[in-house]
């Protein structure tokens, strides 16, 4: 009597050593080629842009976002810090240290910001949209171009160009704002903008994702010429979030020693009074 015909022992491999203990291996085999073949993600605004349209503002009123910084400076750790944000109006961005408390408070409302360092117990001010600390290293022309991308605008003072200054050369979006020229590159394919840069200030922009019903970038880092400044990770964002109080209202100690540094001029070339 025949014997059904069995495949010898040395073809057959267990499912450990083909996909892993984990199975984690399996689930790769499965769904790799269902996410190859995932549609990329694409920008509304860069590809109406490309066809000669200015889609409008969608920036929320109000938003919070938790973020992941690195100053780009040898020596600084990176850390975890929260914006409060009511686009080109107000801003609060609190940094914290390794315990989790607030180790700094920067607070930017109608042109004039405060800067609280809690672990030097140190306060200082100063007018305009620009921070140049020259003990943390750090030095950015314009807060308003720096958090844009973050509700969808990621062109500093594109909105409110200068008139008959928007030229496209290929994949390059060129225009001046109050004088300053500013470049962009888009992806031609997706339109995601991939870099904006101005003589003073270079953003350039990575890992685009949705976010609700916008498409950003989860990865920002800001330059200043011949000297990169921070990188920026969107870890969360919230739109319309309920505050239970007022983030812009910062209590300085009294005990805190003021500082009020000297800024170099705001050169124009980022845009201020939330025009963008």
């Amino acid at each position: 009597m025949l014997k059904p015909a069995r495949m010898p022992k040395s073809r057959v491999l267990p499912a450990r050593i083909l996909f892993g203990s984990s199975w984690l291996g399996l689930a790769a085999f499965i769904l790799g080629p269902i996410i190859s073949c995932a549609p990329p993600i694409r920008d509304p605004f860069g590809l109406a842009l490309r066809q000669g349209q200015v889609p409008p503002p969608s920036a929320p009123e109000s938003l919070t976002v938790d973020l992941g910084i690195s100053l780009q400076r040898k020596g600084m750790a990176p850390f975890s810090a929260r914006l409060y944000a009511k686009p080109y109006l107000q801003y609060r961005l609190d940094a914290f240290g390794f315990s989790s408390e607030v180790a700094a408070s920067y607070l930017w409302s109608e042109d004039h910001w405060t800067l609280l360092l809690n672990d030097r117990r140190e306060v200082w001010e100063g007018a305009g949209d620009s921070l140049n600390m020259e003990g943390m290293g750090l030095h950015l022309p314009s807060v308003n171009a720096l958090f844009g991308f973050l509700w969808g605008d990621p062109l500093p003072g594109f909105r409110s160009r200068d008139a008959g200054t928007l030229i496209w050369s290929g994949d390059t979006l060129r225009w001046k704002f109050q004088g300053v020229p500013w470049e962009a590159r888009f992806d031609s394919v997706r339109g995601t903008c991939l870099e904006a840069e101005s003589p003073s200030l270079t953003l350039r922009y990575r890992q685009y994702r949705r976010y609700g019903n916008r498409i950003l970038p989860r990865e920002v880092e800001a330059s200043i010429p011949g000297e990169p400044q921070l990188l920026m990770k969107v870890n969360r964002l919230e739109d319309l979030p309920l505050w239970k109080k007022d983030p812009f209202v910062l209590k300085v100690p009294k005990e805190y020693e003021r500082g009020s540094p000297e800024f170099p001029p705001d050169d124009g070339g980022v845009p201020e009074n939330g025009s963008q």
